[in-house]
């Protein structure tokens, strides 16, 4: 990234000097030099716009000057894009160093040669003849002081105007890019091939070399320069024009920083220390980074850099000198040209060519020109001599293992002698160096002949620096280790790696549960702390162990309690490890061990919080009678059945208009109630009526899962001579086994009996209807129902699927029509039933043309209903070989044939929707109606009727809680109501309660319905998962998304593919287990609560739900 943000910054700058050469000479040195702006205007001409005479030079002015202020918006930018860089750090980051680089080449190219010829203005201006031969002393003192002197400053600042561009430009263009996903470099070593290519994108990212060698050549190259300058203001030469130039050049210095230092000690030593330094800084370069990607290559690259740094460096003072002495040459030409004219032995073409040199245009053009092979002759001198320093030092750094790279060469020799020793060789490295990782990395590259060694030290490397991964790598580590039979510690360490393996990819404390603790004799041989780690691994898997073996949640705790504490010694101990410092570098193992303490506390917190849920608080009135007294005290006993605590609990009593007033207590406040801890609070009311009253409250409370918890309660209170007495009911009157046939207890349907009656009489008649919805939903109870609702038009026969033997179509259609003759004499109907032999020739035929006659002539004006129950048995039947495929046709036959004959199927689907092609015959000619649950009103009638007559009332709130439950669900409103009546008959209440339901709720849970297994025996295994996270989830929330659900199984560790998910909750929600909050919404909860509570209450570990 670095290099190519330099590359880009050298191209940015060379732009900048091509498109700014037009501008600097037009406004610069077109204006020192008479000569070059003269002839720009005649080159050129004018340009006439209109009335308007433009010269030309003037438009190439305005183009070029554009064009470089479009190429400083880019001089950050560019190099920043080129790198790759992400977020404002990088982005800022490499657009100083691209700009920086750009701006050299700017100041070298342009700006510097600019600078010295507007400097020399006075010089340029002022007329040498032969008579005059020499400039005035102060315009060449203070040309030499802007040139030499003042040069250095204003590269810098020039380097600083740059880099703060290209700092503003860089950030810009990464932030802009901060979302992009960037090529990251690989964080898992086991990740990384262990070739040359892997070895390059593993260490992409190091810089050290490049910041040792350029530190190094900035530190010679400044030396260099004040040395230079030095050595001008010192010079011992013999000629008057040096010992002019020595004059001339001091006097600049006069009164100047660098004039300053020149004049003390450390100026004499300049030329000594250039000399020591330029002899080792290339060994300087190589020995600066602390882990080089390579022994040798990366050194002599660092002393290279720092070689041509430092020379381009003095080749950019040499070049100020340079063109100090261009700028300043015609003095000497004229010198030459009186030498020329005193000595006739001098040709005339030498004293004519010097002649030329000395004209202005020739000079600007040679102080642009001159600098540039003398600056990279330097640079390329320098680069030569630091490369061949960094290898000469390299060799002898190499020798002595300074650095990772230089150890991990020496213990792969090691490792290619003795390989048996592997284990121990690389715990030494461990115990002995402080960059162990470091020399991982480079003995993983190293070993890539060797793949089988190779991948077992990226395992090492990935398990201490990847937390992600450790898993992965000790398990990688574990099987590799378990091959290599000829190594010291193989079965030792291979066993510690499996278990922490397991124990890392554990996510229940079933899963942890599951290991096989290590043997003890397997951890005998272990260095001391990894052997004390596989001991408390042991220690702790062997506890939870304890959890599993328990079904006493108290009991569980108390396990999970002593996991805890032994988690607690293992932190201890990792503790004093560390203070001991036993170890140069933490080996990758105790790494691994420190992550399975942090996930396992976890674990072991989630199941205490698991076992011990949220408290569960019921309420109910003590205070049952009241006198005729004007106050009355009345007494609520609060208890938590839960097994976490209560805080913070609010007693909320309001007044109730037209019926009492609250004098006294309505407002209470309890800190603390802790698990199966009961508490009285007293209130006084005054009643407005002496009749029955129903007083309401509400508790308010914190728990561990939740805050501001809100449960209402209500119960009803008798006056002493207005109590009702108490009535046993028997028979309990509600009915959760069969259908309903009588209407006693049916409620509701109003829109099915509609919908049949518009079908078989309206104007568009359909003699086949579908009745299809889930089990327990009342289907068969319709069918029952429609007995009463179509008596004046039907007959209706129920024909029940499943308790239909049939062997063959002559069973089938016989055991119909011996249905149709006994509905037929239940309504006083006579009709002959066929003896069985006269079907077997030709039941269909028969069936027809010879019994169903005879059955019209009996019905007078009635039509036939046949009500087909569970009709999805017909495909089982011909499945299993006891029907013919041909029932199907016959029966569509029938259908559109038999004016007086009508069907009606019910079961759990459409007919389009069963597997088998056998329906399409049927489906397209049916008219579809969904049995769905009951709304509150039916269900307020279904609870509340049966039971008036025996003075068994519900308090309102009571009636939310069952539809709450059951949502309406007409099988679990009948087990609720079921179990209601039981609970009036055991306690003589005649008032049920919010706390009378919580009560019956729990005892149907713990009975466990058959309907509930049904749901569970019928779905898939991703369809139990997902209930079983969600039936979590929605201990503390409302409603849950798929993704919700999703984090719970992979944190549990039965991840379930999207698709998969996406599947299961698609056909629980077809199934009426799940509801989503609307058509599109993404939030599901439970459409039966009830079934919620029993997966919740009864739910098994995930690891065994398959």
């Amino acid at each position: 990234m670095t290099r190519r943000s330099m590359i880009s910054g050298v191209w940015v700058g060379l732009l900048l000097t091509l498109t700014g050469l037009y501008p600097a000479f037009y406004l610069f040195v077109g204006r020192v030099v008479i000569e070059i702006g003269n002839h720009l205007q005649r080159q050129f001409g004018n340009f006439k716009i209109g009335v308007l005479d433009v010269p030309v030079s003037q438009i190439v002015l305005l183009v070029t000057t554009g064009i470089c202020m479009m190429l400083l918006l880019l001089v950050g930018s560019i190099p920043t894009l080129r790198s790759g860089a992400r977020g404002i750090k990088q982005g800022v980051k490499f657009g100083v160093i691209g700009s920086m680089v750009a701006g050299l080449t700017v100041y070298f190219m342009l700006i510097a040669p600019t600078s010295a010829i507007v400097a020399g203005k006075d010089l340029f201006a002022h007329r040498l003849s032969v008579m005059a031969a020499q400039y005035p002393e102060h315009m060449v003192v203070n040309f030499a002081r802007d040139v030499i002197v003042v040069a250095p400053g204003r590269m810098l600042i020039t380097l600083a105007l740059f880099a703060l561009v290209g700092a503003v430009e860089g950030g810009l263009v990464g932030f802009l890019r901060r979302t992009q996903d960037p090529a990251k470099r690989p964080t898992a070593l086991l990740d990384v091939p262990s070739t040359l290519r892997g070895h390059a994108a593993w260490f992409a990212e190091s810089q050290e070399a490049l910041v040792s060698g350029a530190l190094t050549g900035l530190a010679l190259g400044a030396l260099m320069m004040l040395a230079s300058i030095w050595a001008i203001a010192n010079a011992s030469g013999a000629t008057a024009e040096e010992m002019w130039l020595m004059d001339v050049t001091q006097k600049a210095l006069a009164g100047t920083p660098i004039g300053r230092m020149m004049d003390t000690l450390i100026a004499n030593l300049l030329v000594p220390m250039v000399f020591v330094l330029g002899t080792v800084a290339g060994g300087l370069a190589a020995f600066f980074p602390k882990n080089p990607p390579g022994r040798l290559g990366p050194r002599v690259v660092a002393a290279a850099l720092a070689g041509a740094v430092s020379g381009m460096i003095f080749g950019i003072a040499l070049s100020d000198q340079t063109r100090f002495a261009l700028i300043i040459s015609n003095q000497f030409m004229y010198s030459n040209l009186i030498s020329v004219q005193v000595d006739p032995s001098m040709p005339w073409e030498l004293g004519e060519f010097m002649t030329v040199l000395a004209t202005a245009p020739i000079r600007t053009l040679l102080v642009y020109l001159v600098p540039l092979p003398t600056t990279f002759g330097v640079t390329l001198a320098g680069t030569i001599l630091g490369a061949l320093q960094g290898l000469i030092f390299s060799l002898i750094f190499m020798a002595v293992n300074l650095r990772p790279t230089d150890r991990a060469y020496k213990v792969r020799r090691e490792l290619e002698q003795h390989p048996e020793v592997f284990l121990p060789r690389v715990y030494k490295l461990f115990q002995n160096s402080p960059m162990a990782l470091a020399v991982l990395e480079h003995l993983y590259f190293g070993l890539r002949r060797e793949p089988t060694k190779a991948r077992l030290i990226g395992a090492f490397h990935t398990i201490a620096t990847a937390p992600t991964r450790a898993a992965d790598a000790l398990e990688a580590s574990a099987t590799i280790l378990s091959e290599q039979t000829g190594w010291k510690q193989h079965a030792e360490i291979a066993a510690l790696h499996r278990i922490l393996a397991r124990g890392l990819k554990a996510r229940t404390i079933a899963q942890l549960a599951a290991i096989q603790p290590m043997p003890e004799d397997q951890t005998t041989s272990l260095p001391q702390p990894l052997a004390k780690a596989g001991e408390f691994v042991s220690q702790i898997i062997s506890e939870v162990k304890k959890i599993e073996r328990v079904d006493d949640l108290s009991a569980k705790i108390i396990f999970l309690n002593n996991t805890l504490e032994t988690l607690r010694q293992g932190r201890i101990f990792l503790e004093a490890t560390k203070k001991q410092d036993c170890c140069a570098s933490t080996y990758p193992e105790l790494i691994a061990f420190h992550a399975f303490l942090d996930q396992t506390s976890e674990l072991a917190l989630a199941g205490v919080r698991d076992i011990q849920g949220c408290a569960d608080l019921i309420s109910e009135l003590k205070t049952r009678t009241l006198t005729t007294a004007e106050n009355q005290t009345l007494t609520v006993v609060l208890k938590n059945q839960g097994l976490n605590v209560a805080e913070n609990i609010r007693l909320q009593v309001d007044d109730a208009p037209g019926l009492y007033t609250v004098v006294e207590g309505g407002q209470q406040t309890v800190a603390i109630l802790t698990s199966q801890e009961p508490r009285e609070f007293s209130l006084t009311i005054r009643p407005l009526k002496n009749e029955p009253l129903r007083v309401s409250w509400r508790i308010v409370y914190d728990d561990a899962l939740n805050k501001d918890r809100v449960l209402d309660f209500g119960d009803q209170i008798d006056f002493m001579d207005a109590q009702g007495s108490f009535q046993r009911i028997f028979p309990i009157p509600y009915v959760t086994g069969t259908p309903l046939q009588t209407g006693e207890m049916f409620v509701g349907r109003d829109d099915i009996f509609e919908f049949v009656r518009e079908n078989l009489f309206g104007t568009y008649q359909n003699n086949v209807i579908v009745l299809h919805g889930q089990r327990r939903t009342g289907k068969s109870s319709v069918l029952y129902h429609l007995n009463d609702v179509l008596k004046e038009s039907h007959i209706c026969v129920l024909i029940d699927m499943q308790g239909k033997a049939a062997r063959g179509e002559v069973d089938f259609l016989y055991s119909i029509a011996d249905d149709i003759v006994y509905t037929l004499e239940n309504h006083g109907i006579t009709a002959p039933l066929p003896e069985r032999s006269e079907f077997e020739d030709s039941p269909e035929f028969f069936f027809r043309s010879r019994f169903l006659r005879g059955v019209y002539e009996a019905l007078g004006e009635k039509n036939l209903l046949l009500m087909f129950d569970e009709f999805e048995e017909l495909q089982k039947r011909v499945e299993d070989g006891k029907l013919s495929a041909d029932i199907f046709p016959y029966l569509r036959n029938l259908m559109q044939h038999e004016r007086r004959l009508d069907f009606i199927f019910a079961g759990t689907h459409k007919l389009e929707e069963l597997a088998s092609e056998y329906w399409s015959i049927l489906f397209n000619i049916a008219a579809y109606k969904r049995i769905t649950f009951l709304d509150y009103d039916d269900v307020v009638q279904l609870v509340t009727k049966p039971v008036e007559r025996y003075g068994l009332s519900y308090d309102p709130l009571a009636l939310e809680r069952i539809f709450q439950v059951a949502s309406g669900h007409p099988y679990f409103t009948q087990v609720i109501c079921h179990e209601l009546v039981a609970y009036h008959n055991d306690t003589e209440r005649n008032y049920i309660t919010t706390t009378c339901v919580d009560a019956v709720l729990d005892r149907i849970i713990e009975r466990g319905e058959a309907h509930f297994k049904y749901i569970w025996a019928e779905s898939s295994m991703e369809q139990r998962l997902l209930l079983v996270a969600l039936a979590e989830l929605l201990e503390t929330m409302d409603n849950a998304t798929l993704d919700d659900i999703a984090g719970v199984l992979e944190k549990r560790g039965r991840a379930v593919e999207t698709t998969d998910l996406n599947e299961a909750a698609g056909k629980l929600e077809a199934r009426d287990i799940l509801l989503r909050s609307g058509p599109r919404s993404n939030l599901y909860r439970f459409r039966v609560d009830l079934i919620r509570r029993w997966i919740y209450a009864t739910r098994p570990a995930y690891e065994k739900i398959h």
